[in-house]
């Protein structure tokens, strides 16, 4: 059974992060909805996050795979992406990586375990991977559209033994 299915949010953020490695370091294998494959490597072709996602699926430690939504009116709100995602993750029984609230929202009522991209990062810290939550987060919020309320951003360095900023 694969560790984890992936929407298409955190796999851009760990590559504008220079971090996208650390996908395959914490999980091994990365399964993708084949939207999510449409979205960050055919209609994304000039980012960044393209090249990454094709040399991770060449490597084989991504994997894409078809996700049913047809048919399913609560995942056919939401963005093609997350909806495949979940999907997908329903199927697998596996942890889903989503950052968007509405999606988020869905796949914890139909029972699915989430974590996020701050998940990954707080994992990544744990690990050792890097020494600072902070400054990753930091990079985070100046070098993408993440956005997150400071009162959770401080939450989760204490948890750390990190100083709130």
């Amino acid at each position: 059974m694969p560790a984890v299915v992936s929407d298409s949010s955190p796999l851009i953020y760990f590559t504008r992060l220079g971090h996208f490695e650390w996908l395959e370091r914490i999980f091994g294998q990365v399964v993708i909805p084949q939207a999510v494959w449409r979205e960050i490597v055919q209609e994304g072709s000039r980012y960044p996050e393209s090249g990454e996602v094709q040399r991770a699926v060449q490597a084989g430690w991504m994997k894409v795979e078809h996700a049913e939504v047809a048919g399913d009116a609560e995942l056919e709100e939401l963005d093609p992406g997350e909806g495949e995602a979940i999907a997908l993750a329903q199927r697998l029984g596996a942890l889903l990586i989503i950052d968007e609230a509405a999606g988020r929202e869905v796949a914890l009522h139909r029972k699915v375990r989430v974590t996020g991209t701050l998940g990954i990062l707080l994992e990544a810290k744990q690990r050792g991977f890097t020494t600072s939550l902070g400054q990753e987060i930091e990079r985070l919020l100046r070098t993408t559209s993440f956005r997150l309320a400071a009162e959770v951003r401080d939450e989760l360095l204490r948890r750390v033994g990190e100083k709130p900023l």
